[in-house]
């Protein structure tokens, strides 16, 4: 099997040689899948006490905790906003329930007396009729990420599909005027 891999890269070479270039740009293979990755290990290695120390509000939210031994609703919303904000840049605005699940747990280790059902509470917990995750963070991001679609800075599914077909008509009108042969497939 050595000799085979060792054929086919020295083709790829001497067709890099030639300066042609491969049919297939590997940088863009699997880009969400990498993207999930990193946001993963981004979310995995968050130590949120220094997180918080790197902030006014982070300070602010661990100097009340340390005089109440416990997070106020305003502490508790800045928390979320500040979280919230990271991820959403982290995750390229499409978190998973694996990092609020984890941004949960580091919350209640920070915060003992927090429960983690005000932080999240995954779909299909309190019945078969809640869909919806919930909780401060989901809840936070899901606004914030609502905002962002209406300021036209992410894209909507229901935009992205009219996007993606008006592309469609565009191609097929161009292929048309153009006396070119349909594309296949």
């Amino acid at each position: 099997s050595s000799s085979s891999s060792s054929g086919a890269e020295s083709a790829s070479e001497a067709a890099n040689q030639k300066g042609s270039r491969p049919l297939v740009d590997k940088s863009l293979l699997g880009q969400k899948r990498r993207r999930t990755k990193s946001a993963d290990a981004a979310v995995d290695n968050l130590n949120v006490k220094k997180f918080l120390k790197k902030s006014v509000g982070g300070m602010g939210i661990l100097a009340s905790q340390k005089a109440n031994l416990f997070l106020s609703d305003d502490d508790q919303t800045t928390l979320a906003r500040l979280l919230c904000e990271w991820l959403l840049k982290v995750s390229h605005y499409s978190p998973k329930p694996y990092h609020y699940e984890s941004l949960t747990l580091k919350i209640c280790k920070l915060f003992p007396k927090e429960d983690s059902k005000v932080w999240y509470i995954p779909p299909f917990t309190e019945g078969p009729k809640q869909r919806c995750k919930k909780g401060k963070l989901p809840d936070r991001i899901r606004n914030v990420k609502d905002k962002l679609s209406k300021k036209g800075v992410i894209l909507t599914n229901r935009k992205k599909r009219r996007w993606r077909k008006r592309w469609q008509v565009l191609l097929i009108f161009s292929r048309v005027k153009w006396n070119l042969p349909p594309l296949s497939g």
